[in-house]
């Protein structure tokens, strides 16, 4: 490859970067570049660790023109092995930085790394893999480092002109990769922990202290019922799996009706539909308590049968305003909601025991939306602790 082909390489990783390309958007184009410049790569490999709650780390493969796109690991015992008898592992193990292999009968052991006969079967020539570290404090967490691996199909393989050239080009790489890898990480990580909207407005800008708008909201207060008496009889690893499951069922209908978590307190939830931006937001939350209450159903049934505990849930509904931003100190903020509504959710939820209804909803909600109301029935008038006057309450009319 000529010096001015590996500059104008560098030079496109570089712009890809400062562009904001996708990882895939960037690899094609790194992989394009090389064979256009007269190195053909039959296959090129990268992959990251990552901080995700479901997923270990990240990989994105290229073969002979085309993306696999990106796919996804956790490291399992079905996996070690494969893993343990890797380039990449070896590398990780020995401290080096590359690993060169002719993939001929002369220059290559057969059954070193069982990947290796593989690509040989498959017709490669010559693999080159790369290891490009960091230092821990760079990164946003996991193993500190790209993983890269090339494979051609060329006659006699990588040169070591060659070898040279892809070292050089996999650090101008790798730092770009990187860059674009921690975006996704930092997103990711956010929404984890903010929910979607709170993190695309911390994201936008709306981080100062303070910094608060006042939004009409659908609001959602829920917890589990007898989750104290679980709590002390159940064993101790149980209690995650137990609050993770029941917690995904509300999660995941409350996000697909287009609501989202704020908070979880303890084995509870708060959740927001924002009304200002839906005419349905009434309706919506209560297509959530349905697919809610059907997925509760289905998970208690389930874990009977497996001799694990089950409850219910408890559900809250009211609308209101509320003060939606930053609260707290200058070194610990919190994206939430604050407001006289918020309290009232919470006594409304608080009750579906009193009242023996797994969903209590209040007259304010039911007038926010007619059509909302005609899924609802009265439960009666009711003071609530805190609130000044009382309140008519309903619930779900279960032929509705």
């Amino acid at each position: 490859m000529e010096f001015q082909e590996t500059i104008a390489i560098h030079r496109r990783l570089i712009s890809d970067g400062l562009a904001g390309e996708s990882e895939e958007a960037l690899v094609d184009s790194f992989c394009r570049g090389l064979c256009g410049a007269g190195l053909p790569i039959m296959r090129f490999f990268v992959g990251s660790n990552i901080l995700h709650p479901l997923h270990d780390g990240r990989t994105i493969v290229w073969e002979k023109g085309r993306s696999q796109g990106i796919g996804y690991f956790a490291e399992t015992e079905d996996d070690q092995e494969a893993w343990l008898r890797s380039p990449i592992h070896h590398l990780m193990e020995s401290g080096e930085e590359h690993l060169h292999r002719r993939l001929d009968d002369t220059c290559h052991g057969s059954g070193e790394f069982p990947v290796l006969d593989e690509f040989r079967e498959k017709g490669g020539t010559g693999y080159l893999a790369v290891l490009v570290p960091f230092r821990a404090e760079a990164t946003l967490g996991g193993y500190p480092g790209i993983a890269l691996s090339y494979l051609t199909d060329r006659k006699g393989g990588f040169t070591d002109a060659d070898v040279g050239t892809l070292r050089e080009l996999s650090h101008t790489f790798a730092l770009t990769f990187r860059m674009l890898s921690e975006v996704f990480t930092g997103r990711t990580l956010l929404r984890t922990y903010l929910g979607a909207d709170a993190a695309d407005r911390v994201l936008a800008g709306r981080i100062r202290r303070g910094q608060a708008e006042v939004v009409q909201a659908v609001l959602w207060s829920s917890d589990l019922r007898g989750f104290t008496r679980i709590a002390d009889t159940a064993p101790q690893d149980e209690l995650l799996p137990f609050l993770d499951a029941y917690a995904e069922c509300q999660v995941e209908a409350i996000e697909k009706h287009g609501g989202q978590v704020l908070k979880f307190i303890g084995d509870g939830i708060l959740a927001m539909f924002d009304a200002g931006a839906s005419q349905s937001a009434c309706n919506a939350a209560l297509d959530a308590v349905a697919e809610v209450r059907a997925g509760i159903l289905e998970l208690g049934l389930t874990r009977r049968r497996e001799g694990r505990p089950a409850t219910d849930l408890c559900i809250g509904l009211h609308v209101g305003e509320v003060l939606y931003g930053n609260i707290g100190s200058p070194q610990r903020l919190d994206f939430t909601v604050i407001g006289p509504a918020v309290n009232e959710v919470s006594r409304i939820e608080a009750m579906c025991r009193a009242l023996d209804q797994p969903i209590v909803v209040s007259s304010a909600f039911r007038e926010a939306d007619p059509d909302a109301a005609k899924r609802l029935v009265s439960l009666g008038r009711y003071a609530l602790r805190g609130v000044a006057r009382p309140r008519e309450l309903f619930t779900v009319d279960p032929e509705r």
